[in-house]
């Protein structure tokens, strides 16, 4: 395998292909230095119990505290007891003008019960409810499985 670098040209004595290969070596080095410093800041982030991204749909940060976001978390709410009633992902998605993909991850979400995932936030619903939104998203997705491949 050939490796050309932008703006670099191509050296054809030993000298330029060692050079080379250094590059090479250094650029792998560096992005898993970067992936190391990631999984080490998503470990200490979950060792204090720190939110590492935007919140999720229903909280807000406020002066570095996770908070509920009371029209959210009803809309919250409210996704997951129509889900679970039987209204489709679609209708739910344009009552809330959300795409379906928000919805069924909003639907997927964990952190809406598991205080382990920062431990410092309310949990807006039960766990019977996400339950149950996980066992319909699945027959869901292998419903449409089945129809596309037909």
């Amino acid at each position: 395998t050939k490796i050309l670098l932008v703006n670099e040209r191509s050296e054809a004595d030993p000298a330029g292909r060692a050079f080379q290969k250094i590059r090479v070596v250094f650029s792998e080095f560096e992005n898993d230095l970067r992936q190391w410093r990631i999984k080490r800041g998503k470990a200490l982030a979950l060792k204090e119990k720190r939110c590492m991204n935007h919140p999720p749909f229903g909280y807000r940060m406020q002066e570095k505290q996770l908070v509920v976001n009371e029209e959210e978390a009803e809309a919250v709410k409210g996704i997951f007891s129509q889900y679970c009633t039987g209204v489709p992902v679609k209708h739910i998605a344009r009552k809330y003008r959300k795409a379906p993909s928000n919805i069924r991850y909003i639907l997927r979400n964990r952190f809406y019960v598991d205080l382990d995932l920062n431990g410092q936030h309310k949990v807006l619903i039960d766990s019977e409810k996400l339950q149950k939104s996980q066992e319909l998203l699945e027959i869901s997705r292998r419903y449409s499985e089945v129809n596309l491949n037909n």
